[in-house]
């Protein structure tokens, strides 16, 4: 009985023209090597109940590209250069394409933790919506919403930074090389097209919860200590920003 395996009673894809596929099919095994398929076969081996399942031949390294198999129906006709363009080029996230994951007028609630894949070499994952129209979308990591310290991710330190920009917004725009644009990119966080006090409160979020923004890593809900810490800094915070007129809009 040893290394011999009997599959039952499985829908059996032989991949044989002689054999075709057969309902109900059995399938021996003997080691490495496929002894006897067929139906109502008995054998003194190890006996798996295949009913409800497919059973195929193995395959070599078939996780490359098995997903390309919806592309028969999508794009049957797709020359060589359609499916670089269209494919290739349209399914891997590009700078400003965002993705529509969540649909909060059904779901309430808050993440523990989300891990996000890997994209390309310069490119970042925006959650800033994440929380209010389910969106997530790419950015390129010198537009970061929230990272003021230019270090290509949002941390406390930024909050210190934003202040500073806030105060002077043309010396920080020439001090970090930023245009007009690129500072609405980064400072435009309750999404209402100007760079106020208003989007303190936003890179406050931000920072409580850096979802996806500047790292693939799991992100905790902060600690009640990082609160207070982010709470200290907010007072200190709302001292200096009271004297600053609203502006760049």
């Amino acid at each position: 009985m040893a290394d011999r395996i009997l599959l039952k009673g499985g829908t059996v894809i032989t991949v044989d023209p002689n054999l075709g596929d057969i309902a109900g099919g059995d399938v021996l095994i003997e080691g490495d090597t496929i002894a006897e398929v067929g139906t109502g076969l008995s054998a003194d081996a190890e006996v798996i109940d295949a009913t409800g399942n497919i059973v195929i031949p193995g395959f070599v390294d078939s996780h490359r590209h098995t997903w390309e198999t919806a592309i028969r129906n999508c794009a049957p006709n797709a020359t060589l250069d359609d499916y670089f363009v269209e494919v290739l080029d349209s399914f891997a996230p590009l700078v400003g394409q965002s993705f529509d994951v969540l649909d909060w007028s059904s779901i309430t609630g808050r993440f523990k933790s989300i891990t996000l894949p890997a994209l390309s070499t310069g490119l970042a994952w925006n959650a800033t919506a994440l929380y209010t129209t389910g969106l997530l979308s790419v950015v390129d990591t010198d537009h970061i919403p929230g990272d003021f310290d230019r270090n290509h991710a949002v941390g406390a330190l930024d909050i210190q930074a934003m202040l500073v920009a806030l105060a002077d917004i043309p010396s920080f725009e020439a001090a970090n090389s930023l245009t007009d644009s690129d500072l609405l990119a980064i400072g435009d966080l309750n999404a209402d097209g100007k760079f106020t006090n208003a989007d303190v409160q936003g890179l406050l979020d931000l920072v409580a919860n850096p979802i996806g923004v500047g790292s693939l890593a799991p992100v905790p809900e902060p600690s009640s200590m990082a609160l207070l810490t982010l709470g200290g800094i907010f007072s200190l915070a709302v001292r200096r920003l009271l004297a600053l007129p609203k502006r760049f809009a």
